[in-house]
């Protein structure tokens, strides 16, 4: 048994420790909780989060909403484009609640779209190459071959909040920051 003394120093150390863990550490909990949120949010707004890192990243500054009435734009309309803006609207349908029609590219300026288009890619990106550029008025993926079209479709998921990856309705501006991405493989294998 431990002696009267032993055992209110014992009670004492208790106090200080319930103490500290009560008053210096929640904040600190707290804290870091915030900053976690923060950093999910900005995460969600820059276009240097993207893995693999592109070769090319020109952030402007602005955003561009994706919104219930936008859609998706295919030159030229060939079966293999329009079938990758389906799986595009397909994705981010259960998240947003969109449901994104495809057609093809409008002679008209498109303003809240997204445009897929093979028509006058730059050749030297390869099969799997591909720009995107993001204004605050559209998205477009310019790509020599579809399979760059679909790379690029995987950046965008990845600079759209991440909660475009839930498979239940979300609540959230769907945002993307605007600029200008280049990439394409740097090595000819992936293995």
């Amino acid at each position: 048994m431990l002696s009267d003394q032993r055992q209110n120093a014992l009670s004492q150390f208790k106090a200080v420790l319930v103490w500290s863990l009560m008053f210096c550490t929640v904040p600190n909990i707290m804290t870091l909780s915030n900053n976690v949120a923060a950093a999910q949010t900005s995460a969600s707004t820059t276009l240097t989060n993207i893995i693999p890192l592109p070769v090319s990243v020109k952030p402007a500054g602005g955003t561009f909403t994706l919104l219930a009435g936008s859609s998706i734009y295919v030159d030229p309309a060939a079966p293999e484009l329009t079938a990758i803006g389906h799986y595009l609207a397909d994705i981010l349908k259960p998240a947003t609640g969109y449901d994104l029609g495809v057609a093809p590219l409008p002679s008209t300026p498109v303003v809240g779209g997204i445009i897929l288009t093979t028509v006058g890619a730059d050749s030297t990106l390869g099969d799997e190459g591909y720009d995107l550029t993001i204004t605050t008025d559209q998205v477009q993926i310019r790509a020599p071959h579809p399979a760059g079209l679909f790379r690029g479709l995987q950046t965008i998921r990845q600079l759209l909040p991440p909660s475009i990856e839930h498979s239940s309705l979300q609540s959230t501006a769907w945002t993307l920051p605007t600029g200008t991405i280049r990439d394409y493989p740097r090595f000819a294998w992936r293995g």
